[in-house]
């Protein structure tokens, strides 16, 4: 991206629904949203929704360490959505 004057990749990375769920709506909305935004909402724990946050962001490290390959890389990863992506 952009097309002509490459300068990044861009990819996308699919999820099996109840992984989704459980990842984006479940830990990382609903648990982590509250305490990230000091919201006056009680955040939610689930036990299932903590191992479709761990699959999901091991999927996406997988991608990232499959682009990359060998070769050094910068990526950028933002928010809480992929807090354990780096390790």
């Amino acid at each position: 991206v952009p097309p002509g004057e490459e300068s990044y990749t861009l990819r996308r990375v699919w999820l099996d629904e109840a992984t989704e769920r459980g990842y984006y709506n479940g830990l990382a909305n609903s648990g982590l949203w509250p305490l990230c935004h000091i919201v006056y909402q009680r955040p939610r724990f689930k036990q299932s929704d903590w191992e479709d946050y761990r699959r999901a962001n091991q999927v996406f490290a997988d991608a990232v360490l499959e682009e990359a390959g060998d070769e050094p890389a910068f990526v950028f990863i933002q928010d809480y959505h992929f807090g354990l992506l780096p390790r």
